[in-house]
């Protein structure tokens, strides 16, 4: 059993220590690449599980807001609708080089993403905020939890 355990482990101690060797620059740079190349999988992959958070955020009062989503291919399609806003926001953002430019277009990303909420789900500005808060900060750590998985998949088989 442990010929098996030496066979596997061997070539990934191997990928571990050489990444490890690296400076601390071409460290960082392999992180940002990878961020960079695995990020959007990522976003893709958790598009159904925000769509569950938005579920489970705004289930309430029908009578209050009658139009307001209830089911879950509703919350999909809406989650899906941002994303694909984000992905192209991110695009541009990555690829303008000017700074300033840059801070619009994420000033534009969140004023985007909070009108878009409100339009769909109704209410107040204040609650459109705290109902959002939860799943954006939920959304964030699956995020970085599968990004850095992914990250750490693509060093130990680079």
């Amino acid at each position: 059993m442990s010929d098996l355990g030496d066979s596997v482990g061997g070539p990934l101690k191997k990928r571990i220590d050489r990444f490890n060797k690296l400076p601390r620059d071409e460290k960082v740079e392999q992180v940002i690449a990878g961020t960079t190349r695995y990020g959007p999988y990522a976003m893709f992959v958790l598009l159904p599980a925000f769509a569950a958070l938005l579920k489970v955020v705004y289930a309430g009062r029908r009578r209050r807001h009658p139009r307001r989503p209830r089911l879950y291919g509703e919350h999909l399609v809406f989650a899906a609708h941002n994303h694909a806003f984000l992905f192209s926001v991110l695009v541009l953002v990555f690829a303008v080089p000017v700074a300033w430019v840059r801070n619009i277009l994420a000033i534009w990303i969140l004023v985007y993403l909070a009108w878009s909420a409100h339009t769909v789900y109704g209410g107040s500005w204040v609650g459109i905020a705290v109902r959002g808060f939860a799943p954006i900060i939920v959304y964030f750590v699956l995020f970085v939890v599968v990004t850095v998985g992914l990250l750490v998949v693509a060093i130990l088989l680079r």
